[in-house]
């Protein structure tokens, strides 16, 4: 079967910088991620859960694509 994406964070609101644990919760064994972090600090990664900074106020989009 195809992975399913998904995710969460251990936060969605803070003060700027805000650093955010991501963490995989995608289905079907998952064996590569790529998420993109717009705004983000790396904007992309390849961990399965990596840990962001958003060093600016404001509202982000997440993306993650899950093989």
């Amino acid at each position: 079967m195809t992975p399913v994406p998904n995710f969460t964070s251990d936060v969605t609101t803070g003060c700027a910088p805000l650093e955010v644990q991501f963490t995989d919760l995608s289905t079907d064994n998952t064996t590569d991620w790529w998420w993109f972090f717009e705004g983000g600090t790396p904007e992309i990664s390849t961990a399965q859960s990596p840990v962001i900074t958003f060093e600016n106020p404001g509202t982000y989009f997440v993306r993650l694509n899950a093989a």
